[in-house]
């Protein structure tokens, strides 16, 4: 605690003209006398003395409590004087020849201003935004659900089971349909903030190794393409993500593969083919999803 009384004596500078030096350091009283020391005390003797005073004068543990405000204050401000190198030998010259000082003008006064703990600023921010970001998962979660849920495809998969018999209620329903969400899901402790921002220096350190390993294998070496990175490529240029791609069914999949659409060329002859394809059928602006990236029943009940 006495470490943070010593953080929260903050020196604020406000300009002021023609006061006297006295108003600089610690008013009409001695800076010394404040902590209770002599004129020859060492900076170790200063911290301790401030560190035996302060704490039970904060206004933290004193708080509406002006009295012990004010004097914590007092302390506060010798503190800063005494510790502070330069003024505390301007200090000593005051005390030493006073005479000299007179009025002194645009000097710098420093007065206490409270703040909190950087620390607990920083975690009282980092817990709202896990608290944020969990509760706003789990609402997504299960707007996504109920939309899906009151589409026509789902409610005629519930009507297709109770009246098969395989399942006796709506609720049994929910049970037994799979629906993927795709990357939509209920919150785990992985989500947690403080968690992902634990991984993350490992996440950098992997996201570096791989894209130098692709530059080295396949820009500067001219390395063929694992099966991995091949899919990996296609999945770009399909834009689907990884979850996507194993939603695919295994032969297309391997449609996609055989066609070596990783490549370039044979990507933008692909493209070309299911064009024309789709030009002849009449029927393009419907057929064309089937070569873009799949929408989820999500996706498909929101348009």
């Amino acid at each position: 605690m006495a470490a943070a009384c010593a953080g929260a004596a903050v020196a604020v500078l406000s300009l002021a003209c023609s006061v006297s030096a006295e108003d600089v350091f610690c008013k009409s009283a001695d800076c010394f006398e404040i902590l209770g020391l002599t004129r020859s005390a060492s900076a170790a003797e200063i911290r301790r003395a401030y560190r035996r005073l302060a704490p039970s004068l904060h206004p933290d543990v004193n708080p509406g409590n002006a009295k012990a405000a004010e004097k914590f204050k007092t302390i506060a401000n010798a503190y800063e004087v005494l510790t502070d190198p330069g003024r505390r030998r301007a200090y000593n010259e005051f005390l030493a020849h006073p005479e000299k000082f007179g009025y002194m003008m645009e000097f710098a006064k420093t007065s206490y201003a409270p703040q909190a703990s950087v620390w607990v600023v920083i975690a009282g921010i980092l817990t709202a935004a896990t608290a944020f970001h969990w509760f706003n998962m789990r609402h997504v979660f299960y707007s996504a659900q109920e939309r899906v849920r009151e589409s026509e495809d789902y409610q005629r998969e519930v009507k297709r089971l109770i009246a098969r018999k395989e399942v006796a209620t709506v609720e049994e329903a929910h049970d037994v349909i799979d629906v993927d969400f795709g990357d939509v899901r209920l919150p785990t402790p992985s989500d947690l903030l403080p968690l992902k921002l634990a991984r993350l220096p490992l996440v950098a350190a992997k996201l570096l190794y791989w894209a130098g390993h692709w530059v080295v294998a396949y820009k500067l070496l001219k390395r063929d393409y694992t099966e991995e990175d091949k899919m990996y490529l296609i999945q770009q240029k399909l834009g689907l993500t990884p979850a996507a791609w194993e939603q695919l069914e295994s032969k297309e999949r391997n449609e996609y593969m055989n066609k070596q659409l990783w490549i370039d060329s044979e990507y933008a002859a692909f493209l070309q083919r299911k064009r024309i394809e789709l030009n002849r059928s009449g029927k393009g602006p419907k057929r064309r999803r089937r070569v873009l990236p799949r929408e989820s029943l999500l996706a498909d009940d929101s348009m």
